[in-house]
């Protein structure tokens, strides 16, 4: 099987490094393809990446995670939004399966995540 595509956005680089680590440490099956520190840059990143996989803040400045799923022409991705202020429940959002991931980010719950979604990918869901 092919990696999983992994796009990886927040304003605060040390949430992306540790994102990136858990990955590296946890998750060999995954890929990063990119990562973005504001909104705008998200956007062309998902469009241009067409990413499997989506780790994304919620609270971010000029342009939040809602407005960056609202800009999207490449919608065919799960979305993990990380979040240290605010509860998001999982579901479905602007059409992509979503779930949350609240910050500091545990090993144990990012790990659970990844291992749902690398499920459903195999299984075309």
């Amino acid at each position: 099987m092919n990696p999983i595509r992994v796009v990886i956005i927040d304003d605060e680089p040390i949430a992306i490094e540790v994102i990136r680590e858990l990955i590296l440490q946890l998750a060999p099956g995954l890929q990063i393809a990119g990562t973005a520190r504001e909104g705008l840059e998200a956007v062309e990143k998902i469009n241009s990446l067409q990413p499997d996989l989506v780790f994304m803040d919620v609270d971010m400045p000029l342009l939040n995670g809602y407005g960056v799923l609202k800009k999207l022409s490449h919608r065919s991705f799960y979305l993990v939004l990380t979040t240290g202020y605010e509860t998001v429940p999982e579901g479905m959002i602007e059409g992509i399966s979503t779930v949350s991931l609240s910050k500091p980010v545990d090993p144990m719950g990012f790990l659970q995540i990844i291992n749902t979604v690398q499920q459903k990918i195999e299984s075309g869901k």
